[in-house]
């Protein structure tokens, strides 16, 4: 029952963020500013700065398992607010889905090293999927749903429906017998600002987070300026967040069973360069076909780091913590590499210089990444 719960909370993670990408020429179109479109992915993750650091102060007073509820739902009434797609209400039903978003990111690999401390592998590998594969499929269905009455805002309103039943499955769990024990108080977070590891495993998730909202903010577009249709674009991103659910599901659950990561970052590292050399050098098919790669890899390495969240810390209240500090941080620093990628476009007038920008961000992750895949932990302020 508590996997189910999970699987349909991480179900509803990633659509209101995949969604975005296939639309932007529909958007452009019909007047949306860069700025606006920008902020649609954008805002959620500049959240993670703000919400982060509270989110285990309300883990704290009232539980994960209630506060997971309560993101979600969060998460249900941003995309709802979406709906009508005025700028103010698109704007604000951001935030609010953003919100809730940034609590389920931080608190879910925390409740699974509590709930699975035999199984954290499987079941981070099995969510990370589940967000990866839910991803695919708001981007495959947002032209298509976008054609019918519903409009591009619909399109992006209509995955506030999964996400209100990800909210129901939790109420039982939220108020029922047994709960996940909150993470416990205490000055943990100067201890994890004065560990070299900790700062390795944040920098290696803002670099993979950069990576990858760029890919879902701008790959659709890169491929139609290739020469690809709208429709046969946003098939090229849904079947890279297809096969990254594949290597979100697998990079996990083979993660776990090394001594050290480091082979799993080197082999998602070459396949993102090979992708973003590819995209930078081809054209037509060949570039698609380079894009899948690339999205496919970055999602591996998205769900890597997850692993080293659970891996690295030593107890289920540490790893909320360290959560929060990489994503907290990383999402900040992720926020910009749609900005940076689409201003790079705006001043040069090709995608040369953004993909180039993209390959630096993955040779920048590769040594944080393997340095942070060494089997260690975050004990103390010594940690080195």
């Amino acid at each position: 029952m508590l996997v189910c719960a999970v699987v349909l909370a991480a179900a509803a993670l990633r659509p209101a963020l995949t969604a975005v990408g296939p639309l932007a020429q529909r958007m452009a179109a019909q007047g949306m500013s860069p700025l606006v479109f920008a902020s649609l992915t954008t805002l959620p993750l500049l959240l993670f700065a703000g919400v982060g650091p509270l989110t285990r102060r309300l883990a704290t007073r009232w539980g994960i398992e209630r506060v997971l509820a309560a993101a979600l739902l969060a998460i249900a009434a941003g995309c709802a607010l979406r709906w009508p797609g005025s700028t103010p209400l698109l704007l604000a039903g951001t935030a609010v889905l953003g919100a809730g978003i940034v609590v389920a990111n931080i608190l879910l690999p925390s409740l699974v090293k509590s709930r699975f401390p035999d199984n954290v592998g499987a079941v981070t590998g099995l969510y990370t999927g589940t967000m990866a594969l839910a991803g695919a499929a708001a981007a495959a269905a947002a032209v298509p749903l976008a054609g019918t009455s519903l409009g591009w805002s619909g399109s992006l309103g209509v995955w506030a429906l999964p996400a209100a039943v990800a909210a129901l499955a939790w109420v039982p769990h939220a108020w029922g017998v047994r709960r996940t024990p909150p993470p416990a108080p205490g000055a943990a977070s100067p201890t994890l600002f004065r560990s070299r590891l900790a700062w390795q495993i944040t920098g290696y998730f803002a670099a993979t987070a950069l990576g990858f909202y760029i890919c879902t903010a701008y790959l659709p577009k890169v491929m139609a300026d290739r020469g690809l249709s709208e429709d046969t674009a946003g098939a090229g991103l849904a079947t890279g967040l297809l096969l990254g659910a594949a290597t979100a599901t697998a990079v996990p659950a083979v993660a776990m069973r090394l001594r050290s990561q480091r082979g799993a970052v080197g082999i998602l590292s070459a396949a993102q360069a090979a992708g973003a050399i590819g995209l930078l050098t081809t054209g037509g098919s060949a570039a698609a076909a380079f894009g899948i790669l690339l999205l496919a890899a970055v999602s591996g390495a998205f769900a890597l780091c997850f692993v080293l969240f659970t891996t690295r810390a030593p107890d289920p209240a540490t790893a909320t913590r360290l959560s929060a500090m990489a994503q907290s941080t990383g999402y900040l620093i992720g926020a910009l590499g749609p900005l940076m990628f689409g201003t790079a476009h705006t001043l040069t007038g090709t995608w040369n210089a953004p993909l180039a920008l993209l390959l630096a961000m993955v040779a920048a992750a590769t040594p944080l990444g393997l340095a942070a895949g060494r089997s260690r932990r975050t004990l103390s302020p010594r940690t080195p």
